[in-house]
């Protein structure tokens, strides 16, 4: 039977929209020319187009810079693409902004931890986890070169620096242990274990002044541990702000159990 020429004209047409149909269904997805920078970025990002996404994040930073989002994306980016300068730089950026973008960004010191803890080198790595072998046996003497050389290859790792601080506490190297967590610190104040341990060396070397500085930092973003109540009580007694550090002093009797206030606060108390 013979069809019509508009009946055939027709199938013709609805045959060529299925098969436009199908091809779209299992052609890869292409980004709209106009579509909103945020989705282009996310869509570049998952189509491993590094590049681009980064070009994008970094527009968006430059539009916007109150996005947590955008300063994850650039700053991994970054590491991959660029080094771990140049993410130090992004880091070192958004740790300058006002203190009321900062706050935003809750989950801001596991994710600087995550970033500084990435290895980029194998070897790096390999001499990271020789050095480990022995820090489990308790062999620190034996880790610590290990942790040195893996730092040479992987500059401002947190991981080995964290490893190297605990080794040399361990070995009462004191002097060699609060300069590395000052450069643990600068890399990531926020971090509340750094901040706790830089404000107690900062003590135990005699730097009241420098103490006091890293609890009055710290407490700008998050609420001061007791550890760093302590360390603030007694620089105030050892400075001589006599009022000051009563208010300190009473403050840690408010917040902290009786029976878990270190006796070094009933001694500084009893001095003033």
């Amino acid at each position: 039977m013979r069809i019509p020429f508009q009946a055939s004209l027709w199938i013709f047409l609805l045959s060529t929209a299925t098969c436009f149909q199908i091809q779209a269904a299992i052609a890869p997805r292409s980004v709209p020319e106009q579509a909103p920078l945020a989705l282009s970025a996310e869509y570049y990002l998952e189509h491993r187009q590094f590049e681009r996404a980064l070009e994008m994040y970094r527009t968006l930073l430059q539009q916007d810079a109150a996005v947590p989002r955008y300063w994850e994306r650039v700053a991994t980016l970054a590491l991959y693409l660029e080094g771990r300068n140049s993410a130090q730089e992004v880091v070192q950026r958004f740790l300058s902004l006002p203190d009321s973008v900062k706050r935003n960004w809750d989950s801001v010191d596991p994710f600087l931890e995550e970033l500084y803890g990435s290895f980029l080198t194998d070897r790096g790595q390999a001499l990271y986890l020789q050095g480990m072998v022995r820090f489990e046996r308790g062999d620190c003497e034996g880790a610590l070169p290990f942790f040195k050389q893996s730092l040479d290859q992987e500059r401002n790792h947190l991981v080995v620096m964290r490893h190297q601080t605990e080794c040399e506490m361990k070995q009462g190297a004191y002097s060699q242990a609060y300069e590395t967590i000052k450069n643990r610190y600068a890399l990531n104040p926020l971090n509340k274990a750094v901040a706790e341990s830089l404000a107690e060396l900062h003590l135990y070397f005699g730097s009241v002044s420098a103490a006091l500085e890293v609890v009055k930092e710290y407490s700008r973003f998050r609420a001061p541990s007791p550890r760093l109540l302590v360390v603030q009580a007694i620089a105030l007694a050892r400075k001589t702000d006599r009022e000051e550090a009563w208010q300190a002093f009473r403050k840690i009797d408010q917040t902290i159990p009786q029976k878990e206030i270190p006796a070094i606060v009933y001694w500084e108390k009893a001095k003033l």
